[in-house]
């Protein structure tokens, strides 16, 4: 787990972009956007946060990114049992995701 403090004009959202591909870039998009927002509840204080790995732990908190993103850009969005390989496929490490946390909550990701 890597720790930063959240200064989302840093590099390091754009570094995990430039590991992800599209999809790590849409996850500094979420990130950048949750934090500012975070920030913004605090009165522009600082807000800690890091990058994980999501195991299907925490399968309910990636569904609800993934249902925000789904929505967000017009697709249909994940069904239970969509949801239910996911886990699968996370408990069989089939497929990896990551994500970025601030204060104990998931949010953004990329697989």
């Amino acid at each position: 787990m890597i720790r930063k403090r959240p200064d989302v004009s840093s590099g390091a959202l754009a570094i995990a972009a430039a590991r992800g591909g599209r999809e790590g870039a849409l996850m500094c998009v979420q990130a950048r956007s949750a934090l500012t927002d975070m920030r913004a509840s605090r009165g522009g204080m600082d807000v800690d946060w890091d990058f994980v790995e999501i195991g299907a732990d925490r399968i309910c908190e990636l569904r609800k990114l993934q249902t925000e993103y789904k929505r967000a850009i017009g697709e249909p969005l994940p069904t239970d049992a969509d949801m239910e390989s996911l886990r699968a496929a996370l408990d069989e490490r089939r497929i990896c995701f990551y994500g970025c946390c601030a204060e104990g909550r998931l949010i953004a990701c990329c697989s």
